[in-house]
């Protein structure tokens, strides 16, 4: 309550509910974020309070973050902190698991400031909403039937698997899809107008050879 994050939340339009929790500062579905900043954490670190936050994160759920916010160089030269033993710990509060309940995974992400931390929670919960099957996105090596299909209309920003998947079971075939005319697009759910114009105007670009990745 007394950081800017629920605010900066508020204004990415995530709903949120306030309550006492007994581990973590987030929960986030039945994913777990404690929330530090460099300071506290290596005020925690040198206390062992560290350790015992982590085995409750473990302990209770199957998935959990530790996000550690801040400058961390600036704050390892101010506290005179050995920047080995930094990282030997964020290696180790990734690894260790509580040996009873979920023994869950606990996944350290390092941001440096609280705008940072709100589109985290942001993007944790989109993509939370809307789970996808990860598939590959470099090169069609072992990519058949369907999959390949998935793969060339997933790569246009915004579509990603899952709605690609059901444009394909509404049209059938990309050549139905690039086709298509934005009205049609629309009555495939999941898809809004933008994204619908996107589609449209993607599959009728010219290439203009200005590569922004070159080999």
């Amino acid at each position: 309550m007394r950081s800017k994050v629920p605010e900066l939340l508020e204004r990415l339009k995530i709903p949120i509910e306030f309550q006492e929790l007994d581990v973590g500062d987030y929960i986030v579905g039945d994913i777990a974020v404690e929330r530090k900043t460099i300071h506290d954490y290596l005020d925690s670190l040198v206390s062992g309070r560290l350790h015992t936050q982590l085995y409750h994160l473990s302990r209770n759920y199957k998935r959990s973050y530790l996000v550690v916010i801040g400058y961390v160089s600036e704050a390892l030269m101010y506290r005179k902190f050995k920047r080995s033993a930094y990282i030997s710990s964020l290696v180790g509060a990734s690894l260790k698991r509580a040996p009873d309940g979920e023994q869950g995974i606990v996944d350290i992400i390092v941001l440096e400031s609280d705008f940072d931390f709100a589109y985290f929670i942001y993007y944790l919960w989109d993509k939370l909403q809307h789970p996808e099957p990860r598939l590959p996105r470099h090169g069609k090596k072992g990519l058949t039937g369907d999959d390949e299909l998935i793969y060339v209309l997933s790569s246009i920003q915004g579509v990603g698997e899952k709605k690609a998947e059901a444009i394909l079971k509404k049209f059938g075939t990309l050549q139905n899809v690039f086709n298509a005319s934005i009205g049609q697009l629309i009555q495939v759910e999941g898809i809004g107008e933008k994204l619908a114009e996107k589609i449209y105007e993607t599959a009728r670009r010219k290439f203009k050879g200005e590569r922004f990745y070159k080999r």
